[in-house]
């Protein structure tokens, strides 16, 4: 039954790991990106021109034909767009540019920008400019000219309904005269005296009415409005921000970084960690070698990591006669020095060994017998043998591009001790002699040279042997270069 990984799935680990791995190896190539979006930033803070934007707040004052008609709010009076062009119109420019030198009134137009609040009476007004004080001179200026332009147009508009009402005034005031007269040259109880009587009367209703009016809009406020919060007083905004913009640079070069370096690490050919092992078909990462050089026998941390080898493998195969082989695909050196040093470690955990050294030279031949203690024996059946009195095991040398026969033929003793077989591959050997290895051993161990082996080499060694029925069944590390040397043989 399939299931997904929740937060624990062991492959969720494992890919965070190796994302983890490859950050902290191309590390440098992350604080690239981050120097390089920091210069961007830097360079761009450089080009591009720094404003500073001011803001003036007033309260604007509505001015109606019927002022004191309660049915209305004063920000229903208020027509927002109307007011935006006011603000930005040529004759508030030309005034606001008189008040300041060398601005003309079109480059003010470009800077000002105005804005009124939804559903009130407050009108910001902006102004962007170079410098701060600029920015605040051109902000109080522009509203100065508009709280003045708005007074003058309420103060004549005001002038001309007064104008209008005074005009009707004084014609009712002639008829009033005219009735009057009527009144006083009837008779009081004609006829005309009556009808003139009535008509003074609704005439002098009239301009009470009229001179009510009047008296009422000559008691309006005219002014354009007050100024709630001046420009010094308000905090300005720098445009563009320079923590902003340093801040975008960095963030947008470490990102940039953080893929460079995926790609990167997707077009490297060579192994650098148990991910790269595991994805080109090489099995889990079972030991790693970490001593300075390759010595035979190994130092103590190398011995140590072959030892849990051992065990792993003894945990996995037959009981009795397994076989393991040792391919080594790393990059420098013939001396299969992690087979050797493994076969070792079997022989002092009293196991019976024979070392099987494919492809092996004259000169190799020499170094191991030297750096083991190995004698030559009786040579049987053709294939060479050496072996080491003080635990019985037995090197041996098949020709080259031959496998031996099975298992402890090429003894003549019974085996008293329980017997396993070690194939060591050397570097470079021949395609035919791994695959006979692989075919033969029930378990192989794939030796790799970390940030040296190509991928590839591992990828085309993993398909060759699944095609014989190989198990691979891990991977060991050892760093490269690492420079042979025998214990044995400085003692």
């Amino acid at each position: 039954m399939e299931h997904s990984g929740g937060p624990a799935d062991p492959q969720t680990s494992v890919e965070l790991a190796h994302y983890a791995r490859v950050l902290r190896r191309r590390f440098w190539v992350v604080l690239l990106g981050a120097a390089a979006g920091l210069l961007l930033a830097v360079g761009y803070l450089a080009l591009v021109d720094r404003t500073v934007t001011a803001t003036t707040s007033l309260n604007i004052n509505v001015i109606s034909s019927d002022p004191f008609n309660p049915a209305r709010a004063p920000a229903d009076l208020v027509d927002a767009e109307t007011e935006k062009q006011v603000a930005t119109s040529s004759s508030v420019m030309r005034t606001a540019a008189a008040s300041m030198e060398g601005t003309t009134p079109s480059e003010m137009q470009g800077a000002v920008k105005a804005t009124l609040v939804p559903d009130a009476t407050i009108m910001r007004i902006s102004y962007s400019a170079p410098s701060t004080e600029e920015a605040e001179q051109g902000a109080e200026a522009t509203a100065e000219a508009y709280l003045d332009f708005r007074s003058q147009q309420a103060k004549d508009r005001v002038a001309s309904i007064v104008d209008q009402l005074t005009v009707r005034r004084d014609k009712l005031l002639e008829d009033l005269v005219r009735v009057n007269t009527i009144i006083n040259d009837a008779e009081p109880s004609s006829q005309q005296a009556r009808q003139a009587a009535s008509d003074r009367q609704q005439i002098t209703i009239e301009l009470d009415a009229l001179s009510t009016q009047i008296n009422s809009y000559l008691g309006l406020d005219t002014t354009g409005g007050t100024v709630l919060s001046e420009a010094r007083e308000s905090p300005t905004v720098v445009s563009p921000s320079r923590i902003l913009v340093l801040a975008i640079g960095v963030a947008g070069g470490t990102l940039l970084g953080v893929v460079l370096a995926f790609l990167l690490a997707a077009m490297d050919r060579r192994v650098r960690d148990d991910y790269d092992v595991r994805r080109m078909g090489g099995g889990e990462l079972i030991g790693e070698m970490v001593g300075t050089g390759a010595a035979i026998p190994a130092e103590k941390p190398d011995m140590e990591a072959l030892r849990a080898v051992r065990e792993r493998l003894l945990a996995t195969m037959p009981d009795n006669p397994p076989t393991v082989a040792v391919a080594d695909l790393t990059t420098s050196g013939r001396i299969p020095d992690v087979a050797v040093n493994l076969a070792d470690t079997f022989a002092e955990a009293n196991w019976l060994v024979d070392l099987v050294l494919g492809d092996a030279d004259e000169e190799l031949i020499g170094l191991l017998t030297s750096s083991l203690g190995l004698t030559p024996v009786e040579d049987r059946g053709g294939v060479p043998r050496y072996t080491r009195s003080s635990d019985g095991m037995c090197l041996v040398v098949p020709p080259p591009g031959v496998m031996p026969p099975p298992q402890g033929t090429v003894r003549k003793e019974p085996a008293a001790k329980p017997l396993v077989t070690v194939i060591a591959l050397p570097r470079g050997a021949s395609e035919s002699v791994l695959l006979t290895a692989g075919r033969m051993g029930h378990s192989i161990v794939l030796v790799v040279s970390r940030s040296g082996t190509r991928r590839s080499t591992v990828t085309k060694v993993s398909q060759e042997l699944a095609v014989v029925g190989a198990r691979i069944h891990g991977t060991i590390f050892k760093p490269r270069p690492r420079r042979l040397w025998s214990r044995r043989a400085r003692t």
